[in-house]
């Protein structure tokens, strides 16, 4: 154990020396919930531009989400965060609220007496962390989310589905 700690403390130093260095980048803190909602807000700024519409390359789509997500920290006080930390946030917050959207969409099609939104959420977050095995920490870019025209396309689809289905 003490070869151990004398060697984690040796890997230390050497990765503090590159950050010193330049040679490796320190990794940013985590995100914040606000920021989710600003990332979500950003994406959603981007694909609402009606002069550009869908006729903009990936490079400037996510330049624009960018520029509008920078836009929003700065008058937040917040960290600015690299293109491709963004995306990468962006994924997981898109994989996880198109997930959650589902399961609640689900619940909420069956309608039970004295339940409010609420409770359906609260079950809906229920079976999410049954699934995935976590919690659902998005909740607030999922009511952002679930009424933007761009993002409830493909929603709409499922709901769609899940309705032919249950007719059959």
């Amino acid at each position: 154990t003490i070869k151990r700690k004398a060697r984690n403390e040796t890997m230390t130093k050497k990765k503090n020396k590159e950050v010193e260095e330049g040679k490796k980048k320190a990794r940013s803190a985590n995100y914040t919930s606000r920021e989710d909602e600003l990332i979500a807000k950003a994406w959603g700024s981007a694909t609402l531009n009606e002069l550009k519409g869908n006729y903009q390359d990936e490079k400037k789509y996510w330049t624009s989400i960018l520029d509008r997500y920078q836009e929003f920290v700065q008058d937040n006080n917040l960290p600015e965060r690299s293109l491709d930390s963004l995306q990468s946030r962006w994924r997981t917050i898109s994989h996880a609220c198109t997930k959650f959207n589902g399961i609640y969409l689900q619940v909420s099609r069956v309608v039970k007496s004295g339940w409010n939104d609420e409770k359906y959420h609260a079950e809906a977050e229920q079976i999410y962390h049954q699934e995935v095995k976590k919690k659902f920490d998005f909740f607030g870019c999922w009511l952002y989310l679930k009424d933007h025209p761009k993002w409830s396309i493909g929603q709409t689809t499922l709901r769609e589905i899940v309705t032919v289905r249950e007719d059959k």
